[in-house]
């Protein structure tokens, strides 16, 4: 049997876990938590090298045009090499002497990913009060009963204008958010606690309770792109081994 679980990469892309998580408190603006960033420099460069304010003639730099894999830019003041990071050396080792001096090396960043990061948070463009939030997240996850944490000068009738979620365990992932409302699956007392003093309430609803309702979705998907010839199956018994009795 082949097994493939695409656990976390689920929870971070677009129309994911946390896309569903977040999908029945009404139309809002949303946006990942934190941005995943990609694995790989545009071009494949990670740096760059500039030297300006210098006079250069392309002989002298001959030896840096014949390498291979970096990009070099000329012109009548300055020169500027896009290269990864291996190349650095390299790069410095080829550059005649009365250049070094000049140089500054500059390191890039990862770009982020557009749309795409762990946990949500939604600014809703009609206010819910926490008791309608509460009673939308027990319908949405199929759960009679949910932990909740009220936050300090907060009551039911509160308006609750923002909400972020992390489908699982959220404490870290959360960790600072700005929010009227925090949904995740769990996280520590501690972290309970500083939510709670900085005005923000948490609804705890145990780990797989935050993912499980997303397999139906995920069916219907796979259902979609794999035909009628591959039968797709939801367990029916599978649940979150604690239970609230």
């Amino acid at each position: 049997m082949a097994l493939f679980s695409p656990h976390t990469s689920w929870d971070c892309v677009p129309g994911g876990i946390n896309n569903w998580l977040v999908s029945p408190y009404g139309p809002g603006k949303s946006r990942p938590v934190t941005l995943s960033t990609s694995t790989i420099f545009p071009g494949g460069f990670s740096h760059t090298i500039t030297m300006a304010g210098v006079a250069v003639s392309t002989e002298q730099l001959q030896p840096l045009l014949a390498m291979p894999d970096i990009s070099v830019s000329i012109d009548t003041t300055a020169v500027t090499i896009s290269c990864p990071k291996c190349k650095l050396a390299d790069i410095i080792s080829a550059l005649p002497t009365s250049l070094v001096d000049s140089v500054r090396i500059t390191a890039h960043t990862l770009p982020p990913i557009p749309h795409t990061g762990a946990g949500q948070i939604i600014i809703l463009d009609t206010s819910l009060t926490l008791s309608q939030a509460l009673a939308i997240t027990k319908k949405h996850l199929a759960m009679e009963h949910i932990r909740l944490a009220i936050a300090n000068g907060i009551c039911m009738d509160t308006p609750v204008r923002s909400i972020a979620v992390c489908a699982g365990s959220g404490g870290s992932v959360l960790a600072g958010v700005k929010a009227d409302l925090i949904i995740t699956g769990e996280m520590s007392h501690h972290e309970v606690l500083d939510f709670v003093h900085a005005g923000v309430s948490v609804i705890l609803a145990d780990h797989s309770n935050t993912e499980r309702g997303y397999l139906r979705v995920a069916k219907e998907k796979l259902e979609h792109l794999l035909g009628p010839e591959v039968n797709i199956i939801v367990s029916q018994v599978d649940r979150d081994p604690l239970q609230i009795v």
